[in-house]
């Protein structure tokens, strides 16, 4: 039996052979890493030379590789590095001025062309208005993020003024064919809420989340012939954004009281609206809007009976 198997056990120290073992990988694991940090700059300098100079986004890509290389231990070429990330920022920077006043100019003809609303709502980061969807745009990655008030529809959307007015028509008739009519959707929201009643058991008209109902929504929405064949395949999710356009269109058809029921939302304050995935924003107007946090119905009937 050598030494080092005879020491082998519980609570012993590591050899000198395990040592410079451990410290070998440890290391190979290092330099692997900046093999790979080396890699992404060399790719985003050769991107660079060839065609990106000009082009907001190989500049913006090349300014953020560069800014997140640990470049320290490599002297002289470490501050070439820094002296070019810091280069690239400045050119982004004017570059994206440029670009956002371009579009914002192409945006405001495109859609005047096709007859819709439009309005720049911030700058940084550059938000418009195509009524009655909002556009996110990424102007140094020539995105742009689509969103009914604030319940995202659509993301990587090119950013071209045509391209922006056509996605926003084609979501629009997307939210109009997904959407039911009002006096539909106002019994289903009932039901979906029963239902959260019933498991939660809660009692009648207590208030409950309003994201809750969502799964709810997506059971009582479903056709109920494709149950057996389908199982839990037969359900599709129900959109944030359908939940907040139903609700949007049940007040703008003056129907949050109907039959004999009335619906009751209530409005987020103060740290309920931290975590976004436990509020729905629902637009009031064209800009403005109101985040709720939860949902009951009540019934009309005892009210008028009192």
């Amino acid at each position: 039996m050598t030494e080092e198997s005879s020491q082998r056990g519980a609570g012993r120290e590591p050899s000198d052979r395990e040592s410079v073992l451990e410290e070998t990988e440890a290391l190979l694991r290092v330099f692997r890493g900046r093999e790979r940090e080396a890699k992404k700059v060399r790719k985003a300098l050769d991107a660079l030379r060839k065609d990106g100079v000009d082009r907001l986004a190989r500049v913006a890509e090349a300014r953020d590789v560069l800014e997140g290389f640990e470049a320290d231990d490599l002297a002289e070429e470490g501050e070439r590095l820094e002296g070019l990330a810091a280069a690239l920022r400045r050119r982004a920077m004017k570059m994206a001025t440029r670009a956002r006043m371009e579009l914002v100019g192409a945006i405001d003809a495109a859609a005047a062309a096709a007859d819709v609303s439009f309005r720049k709502l911030s700058d940084r980061p550059l938000t418009i208005l195509l009524s009655p969807l909002t556009f996110s745009c990424d102007v140094d990655r020539q995105t742009a993020r689509a969103a009914f008030g604030k319940e995202t529809i659509e993301e990587d959307i090119t950013l071209r003024a045509e391209d922006l007015v056509r996605a926003r028509a084609d979501l629009v008739s997307r939210l109009k064919a997904e959407a039911v009519d009002s006096e539909v959707f106002f019994e289903r929201l009932r039901k979906a809420y029963r239902l959260v009643l019933d498991v939660q058991e809660r009692e009648a008209e207590a208030r409950v989340d309003l994201v809750d109902v969502m799964v709810p929504l997506a059971v009582v929405s479903s056709e109920r012939g494709r149950w057996r064949k389908k199982g839990i395949g037969a359900l599709a999710p129900f959109p944030r954004y359908l939940l907040a356009y139903q609700l949007w269109k049940l007040r703008r058809d003056g129907l949050l009281e109907h039959g004999e029921a009335r619906l009751d939302l209530g409005t987020a304050t103060g740290g309920s609206t931290k975590d976004k995935r436990d509020v729905l924003f629902i637009p009031t107007t064209a800009t403005e809007g109101q985040y709720f946090v939860s949902i009951r119905f009540v019934c009309t009937r005892r009210e008028e009976r009192g």
